[in-house]
């Protein structure tokens, strides 16, 4: 009878460890940093919200939606929203407590620029002011790196590098600080 027990026993406690194996495949992060926008040298305010799918431990689809804003001095100003769909590989393995990843994909980005293109001043004051105003949309890839620790069970924060190389020229790249939670 004793046998039976611990064989009972052996059975409930490696269940339970299997149990504990199997983490979430979906996580939602939110970021927040600055971004440089190609050739107007503007410097942004960037959020982003990321939702990433985990295939296995080494490849993970991604797919976000970002937007920012910016003002050089009061004469030039940069918005834009980009899609992203992103695939990464880690290749140290995502073992649910650290995930260094490397990532590719394709980048949407709608950009409205606005700048002063004349003004005139009377005795060093702006009299007359001009502004100029452009608006474009185009297609480029992401080149990402990316780093999160779990927290807990649920909480993740980590830290992602990007570089976007759009088709007309541009380059938006920059730096942003996440958090997020596994689903």
């Amino acid at each position: 009878m004793k046998f039976y027990a611990f064989l009972f026993l052996l059975f409930l406690g490696n269940t339970s460890l299997i149990a504990q194996q199997d983490y979430a495949k979906w996580d939602v992060q939110l970021g927040a940093g600055f971004s440089l926008l190609g050739t107007g040298d503007v410097w942004t305010l960037a959020f982003e919200n990321e939702l990433n799918y985990k295939l296995n431990p080494y490849f993970t689809l991604g797919t976000s939606v970002g937007f920012a804003k910016g003002t050089f001095w009061d004469t030039e100003g940069t918005a834009y929203v980009q899609g992203n769909l992103n695939v990464f590989y880690s290749p140290f393995r995502n073992n649910h407590r650290h995930n260094f990843r490397v990532g590719t994909g394709v980048s949407l980005i709608d950009v409205d620029h606005t700048w002063l293109s004349f003004y005139a001043s009377d005795g060093g004051t702006r009299t007359i002011e001009q502004y100029s105003f452009e608006e474009y949309t185009v297609f480029g890839i992401n080149i990402l790196l990316d780093y999160s620790v779990a927290i807990n069970d649920k909480l993740l924060l980590g830290a992602k590098a990007f570089a976007q190389p759009y088709q007309d020229g541009h380059i938006n790249s920059g730096i942003m600080l996440r958090i997020g939670t596994r689903l």
